[in-house]
This record gives C-alpha cells, sequence and structure tokens, in this order.
C-alpha cells in the first residue's frame, strides 16, 4: 500500500529545498542556475499535486507537460 502523503510530503519538501536554493543563487546573481532550480521546484509542486490528486505515484519523468497531461487525463494515463 502507498502512503500517499508520505509521497506528497517529499515532493513538497523536496519543493522548498530547491526554491530556498534558487532564491539564493539569484541573489547572488547566478540567475541562469536559480531558474534551474525554479523549474526543479515547479516539477515538484506538481507531482506532489498529481499524488494527492491520483492517489497514486507521480510519474517519474523530467517532462511538464508529460506529468500534467497524466494529471488531467487520470486514470485514463497509459
Amino acid at each position: 500500500m502507498i502512503n500517499i502523503e508520505k509521497q506528497v510530503a517529499y515532493w513538497r519538501d523536496g519543493a522548498v529545498e530547491d526554491w530556498e536554493i534558487a532564491q539564493e543563487l539569484i541573489e547572488r546573481g547566478r540567475t541562469r542556475h536559480g531558474l534551474f532550480f525554479v523549474h526543479l521546484s515547479l516539477e515538484k509542486l506538481l507531482k506532489a499535486h498529481v499524488c494527492r490528486h491520483t492517489q497514486d505515484l507521480a510519474p517519474r519523468l523530467h517532462n511538464l507537460s508529460i506529468t500534467w497531461y497524466a494529471w488531467l487525463n487520470w486514470p485514463h494515463f497509459p
């Protein structure tokens, strides 16, 4: 049995950590690198949302549009 709340917390906590790193990098003038961590943070938040909505594991993908597609088409995602 999957512990969905544990999965949601995993993705959410990772998103918060990446967001904090992004802020630090941007403040130090490392904008390009900071934006990469913003992307990671948003990806992890989306995965937390997918987990909570589907009550299943989020797809282990780095493609936000496919992750979003999976959420929109659940439970019909292949």
